[in-house]
């Protein structure tokens, strides 16, 4: 084995400039950091959005949010749930197996029905849940088509 001397004087280590190195390095990007703002929402899917939101984080308080390019994941080890904003409507995704999805009286689920948002909006009112009354009444006018004969 030689000596490390005799090795620097075979090889030297070679000097450079910051500027000579410049070209040659990887410009370092900062990590992008997406919110709820980041998100193409309106007021109905971010008011639902919201919801759920709370609904699943009061689930545990172990559970983490985050927000990604296109989806908002929740994660205790691995993420169980995903949120993705569409137009009119969220996408969820379940990461469970529908043999374990259970109703509120922990039932086991023999089907799963799919709503749209007017559906929805629909039996939110019918049956009076998420929804509040106000005291102001709302008044409602068509034309009187029998005037203008």
């Amino acid at each position: 084995m030689m000596a490390p001397d005799v090795l620097s004087k075979i090889w030297i280590y070679p000097t450079m400039t910051a500027e000579e190195l410049a070209p040659y390095q990887a410009a370092e990007k900062p990590a992008e950091r997406y919110s709820l703002e980041t998100y193409d929402t309106n007021v109905f899917t971010k008011t639902l959005f919201e919801v759920l939101d709370r609904r699943i984080r009061n689930l545990s308080p172990d559970i983490k949010r985050e927000f990604k390019k296109l989806y908002v994941a929740y994660k205790l080890d691995t993420n169980f749930a995903d949120i993705v904003f569409q137009k009119q409507r969220l996408r969820i995704s379940l990461n469970m197996k529908f043999s374990e999805v259970r109703d509120a009286q922990n039932q086991q689920q023999k089907s799963l029905i799919l709503i749209d948002g007017d559906k929805l909006s629909t039996l939110m009112v019918q049956y009076e849940v998420g929804i509040q009354k106000t005291s102001r009444p709302i008044y409602l006018y068509r034309v009187d088509e029998a005037y203008f004969e």
